[in-house]
């Protein structure tokens, strides 16, 4: 990418010969490995593939691939669920033909209110359960998002969890078997509410 490969790769968990990752160069890749050469067959900037970036465009977390759809957030602080349409080719070789299905903002008016800052990067890998994702980003803001209707092939999504633990959350969310959430924050502003709610918290 001749810049820092910040994010952690996906490897294809169907099957098909494809390698997900994000750059510091601002580019979401999708890379074919049944060349002779990997080849990037899609990419995404971070800084122009949505109308309000924030932050900087890199790209940390690692994609995760659900029923033929990329899940992953950015440095901008939105969201994406791309609908990647895998296939092959009459030669054999692996396809994709992606399309952007929902663009989902990890930020809102209140919170860039209640923070007083523009740090709402997502900078961790999407947690998945029962047709819900979630995620969470620097401005402490943890939020679940139905996608059942886009993993069905629709185009709406739901907000069904908004949590504010007031500080920056980099480290992905971990789910258990009973769906509760497990949420690290790191202590940066030092303000009212990340002193409230502490640095690790399990809710549900």
């Amino acid at each position: 990418t001749r810049d820092l490969a910040k994010g952690s790769a996906t490897t294809d968990p169907d099957g098909f010969p494809l390698y997900y990752a994000g750059s510091r160069d601002g580019h979401l890749r999708v890379v074919a490995l049944d060349r002779e050469d990997p080849t990037t067959l899609w990419s995404i900037d971070g800084g122009t593939s949505v109308p309000r970036p924030l932050r900087n465009d890199d790209w940390d977390g690692a994609p995760l691939i659900v029923r033929d759809h990329l899940l992953t957030g950015g440095e901008n602080g939105w969201l994406y669920v791309i609908r990647l349409h895998r296939g092959y080719d009459d030669a054999g070789l692996v396809t994709v033909a992606p399309e952007i299905v929902a663009t989902i903002a990890g930020f809102d008016d209140e919170l860039l209110g209640v923070l007083g800052d523009r740090e709402v990067s997502i900078e961790n890998s999407v947690a998945f359960r029962k047709g819900v994702l979630y995620f969470a980003n620097s401005g402490g803001l943890v939020q679940g998002w139905d996608i059942r209707d886009v993993l069905g092939g629709g185009t709406q999504v739901q907000q069904v969890l908004r949590f504010w633990v007031g500080d920056d959350v980099d480290a992905s969310i971990v789910l258990d078997a009973q769906g509760f959430l497990y949420v690290a924050a790191e202590y940066q502003r030092f303000n009212e509410r990340a002193r409230e709610v502490g640095p690790l918290m399990k809710l549900d």
